[in-house]
């Protein structure tokens, strides 16, 4: 009986264990991509792009969080981002996989280059860079 609860015990730290690196991963990959194209992030043009990361549990986000803005104006973020990084936050196994979606219809073309902003393939490096991180601090 002490060797069942020995094993419950383990498999409830490493399903903590689990789900703070996850959170902690997609926290990270989404701050890259919300950030200027220097440091990794999504090009800028009117903004709508970079504020339709959306991260969601359970399944993708739905269509981009917000309409296109008019010639002139900006986005910044949206409500749609806070609370999707508060449901990362409170994240649980038992809830299913973590996705971190664009729906807005030009992303494949701005991953794939189409901006002098960022390079092809920004998306796939601030994966790449976000996993670095949480490899190199797990000891930590």
């Amino acid at each position: 009986m002490a060797q069942d609860s020995q094993v419950r015990a383990v498999v409830r730290d490493l399903e903590r264990f689990t789900e703070r690196t996850m959170q902690r991963l997609v926290t990270d990959i989404d701050a890259t991509l919300r950030s200027e194209p220097a440091q990794g992030g999504t090009p800028r043009d009117l903004g709508w792009a970079r504020a339709n990361w959306i991260a969601e549990v359970g399944g993708p986000a739905a269509p981009p969080a917000q309409p296109p803005p008019q010639r002139g104006e900006t986005v910044a973020s949206t409500p749609e981002q806070a609370a999707g990084i508060a449901k990362v936050l409170r994240y649980r196994l038992r809830q299913g996989a973590i996705y971190l979606t664009n729906n807005v219809p030009y992303i494949t073309r701005l991953n794939d280059g189409h901006s002098r902003q960022a390079p092809a393939g920004f998306v796939q490096a601030a994966v790449r860079r976000g996993i670095n991180r949480i490899t190199r601090t797990r000891g930590r």
